[in-house]
């Protein structure tokens, strides 16, 4: 769905997800087809795809943040009722202590242990998106 393409992924388990306008899509290799999607998959526009150490699957989306844990089929979203204090995801990066940052229109986010910290402007970061 949509014309645009902004996020490639190759999953451990050789599926290609693709990141677009309409949501995240899964190709698989060895049938050579689009998969059907997912429980909860969003379908807004997706801006970032990562895989974590673990397995799990991450989509950063113009609509917040969603999580597919390793071994389910269901996505789920993470909003400001569960702690996330963004409304766009635009990327991430393993800071390598079971950690992971994430770049928002919120600020820089770090996720460990199933708690956010934010660091933004009053933090000293220049901008409030974060974006690279």
């Amino acid at each position: 769905p949509g014309p645009q393409v902004r996020a490639l992924l190759t999953a451990r388990d050789g599926t290609l997800w693709v990141g677009s306008q309409g949501g995240p899509l899964q190709y698989d290799p060895v049938a050579q087809r689009m998969l059907e999607p997912l429980p909860g998959v969003p379908t807004s526009a997706v801006i970032a795809l990562h895989e974590d150490a673990g397995g799990n699957l991450w989509v950063g989306a113009s609509s917040g943040l969603y999580l597919r844990r390793a071994g389910e089929s269901r996505f789920v979203q993470l909003d400001a009722a569960g702690g996330y204090p963004a409304d766009a995801t635009f990327t991430f990066l393993d800071d390598g202590d079971d950690a992971l940052l994430l770049g928002t229109d919120a600020g820089l986010l770090r996720y460990s242990r199933g708690s956010w910290t934010r660091m933004g402007r009053e933090h000293g970061l220049p901008f409030h998106s974060v974006m690279a």
